[in-house]
């Protein structure tokens, strides 16, 4: 697996390609190894970590949720704990994996309703994003037969959002099996703002 083959099937989808621009304007580079986390992102070296041994669908679904973190990080948009008291540290982070988790799914969801996902295994918890997703579009095709593809599509991405931060929230989804990531950051809160 390489760069090129992250970048060109990210670029065929709308989530994608966006996450492609953010790797390009910031110069992340990617580091590829087939053992530890799924995905990570260094913001010290501008790195972006993914584990090869998964599928290409599953590596690209990463790429984009940590190109979120990239952009943020880049930006200045994200939270700084020795700027912020922890609790709004704590809840600006956790909103920045939301938005990860949410686009990393999208990602997927995008790449599957292509046929590009080439019988890849999804993303944990990934199920429940996809089945609030198709709610969200039956509920807003019952409220609005008018609605074209499009719309019914941004319909079924806001359930799908709000699943997302139910995930995470309910610690469905978290950084490890241990912690949720409001704990996580908590402690990231305690180790930085000593520093």
């Amino acid at each position: 697996m390489t760069d090129d083959d992250v970048v060109q099937l990210a670029g065929q989808i709308p989530i994608g390609v966006w996450a492609a621009a953010v790797k390009k304007k910031y110069s992340i580079s990617l580091s590829f190894a087939t053992t530890g986390a799924i995905a990570s992102y260094d913001p010290n070296t501008s790195t972006c970590f993914l584990n090869s041994s998964k599928s290409l669908a599953i590596v690209v679904a990463y790429f984009v949720h940590e190109m979120n973190h990239a952009n943020q990080h880049k930006s200045g948009k994200t939270a700084n704990a020795k700027e912020l008291d922890q609790d709004t540290f704590v809840s600006k982070m956790v909103k920045e994996e939301v938005d990860g988790t949410y686009f990393g799914f999208r990602a997927f969801l995008e790449l599957e309703q292509n046929s590009l996902t080439k019988g890849s295994a999804a993303p944990d918890r990934y199920d429940f994003f996809k089945s609030a997703y198709k709610r969200g579009r039956e509920l807003a095709a019952q409220a609005d037969k008018s609605l074209d593809e499009k719309q019914l599509h941004e319909r079924g991405l806001v359930l799908a959002y709000r699943q997302t931060q139910n995930l995470i929230g309910e610690r469905f989804l978290g950084p490890n099996q241990l912690q949720s990531y409001g704990e996580y950051y908590k402690g990231a809160w305690v180790k930085e703002s000593k520093k």
